[in-house]
């Protein structure tokens, strides 16, 4: 992924102004257009470095909910123009997608894409949060395609902040732990080369469980203030699973 986006860098000198926003939001109704092939379960993946200004997505939102197209944002946290970074998180969450702010660095588009490793949604959930607490998910289990030798991986995302890292977030925790006692995984942990600790507004990382156990997956965070943050969590596995619920819009 890397070498492929090193290998298309853009014409700087294709450029224009601070204050010009974003074409993206018009490239999407573009794809939504098309007459060449079917969207219907589709997945954008789109790198943001300029910000649109618009602010009325609400008609894009239910064009991409209506055809189960998930919109997914790897948006630079320094633009070089636009003003309006919430409507991509409005994209992204409204669709079961998610929409991360980091720095631009080497890593980053593989850091964005690996959940993609794993095809099937099988969490897709937002919360609204302020202050210190726990989000418990609800219990989950796979398929089992070889029963009791079968190893499930996942990947997963959990996005912290609907805007660029601030310092109102202090820290997030979470635990993969199975109903009978067998397993846990708790991160971030910087002795398990597997997991991915936080890059911008994201954690990310992969790992293996058992698919003959039910597991309970739970999140603690903190943060400075009263201030409402946004939390998107999205787990995926290879094992088919049908379109997740949307959230209300």
């Amino acid at each position: 992924m890397n070498q492929s986006v090193y290998n298309h860098l853009p014409n700087p000198k294709l450029g224009y102004g601070n204050s010009r926003g974003s074409n993206v939001l018009n490239i999407i109704q573009r794809f939504l257009d098309n007459d060449q092939a079917p969207i219907c379960g589709s997945t954008l993946f789109i790198m943001v470095k300029r910000y649109p200004n618009e602010n009325d997505v609400h008609d894009l939102i239910t064009q991409l909910r209506n055809n189960h197209v998930f919109v997914y944002f790897s948006v630079n946290d320094t633009p070089s123009g636009g003003n309006n970074p919430r409507a991509l998180f409005d994209l992204s969450m409204y669709t079961n997608g998610y929409c991360v702010f980091s720095r631009f660095t080497g890593d980053v588009a593989t850091y964005s894409t690996d959940v993609f490793d794993e095809t099937y949604q099988i969490v897709a959930q937002n919360f609204v949060v302020s202050g210190s607490g726990r989000i418990e998910l609800p219990l989950f289990k796979f398929p089992e395609p070889y029963p009791g030798e079968w190893q499930n991986f996942i990947t997963w995302m959990i996005t912290i902040q609907s805007h660029v890292l601030d310092s109102d977030f202090i820290t997030l925790n979470y635990t993969f732990a199975s109903t009978d006692g067998t397993s846990v995984l708790t991160d971030p942990d910087p002795n398990i080369d597997t997991i991915s600790g936080l890059m911008g507004t994201g954690y990310s990382g992969w790992t293996e469980l058992n698919g003959t156990n039910e597991y309970k997956w739970t999140i603690d965070y903190k943060y400075a203030g009263n201030e409402p943050q946004v939390i998107e969590v999205r787990l995926y596995n290879r094992n088919y699973q049908d379109f997740l619920p949307l959230p209300d819009y």
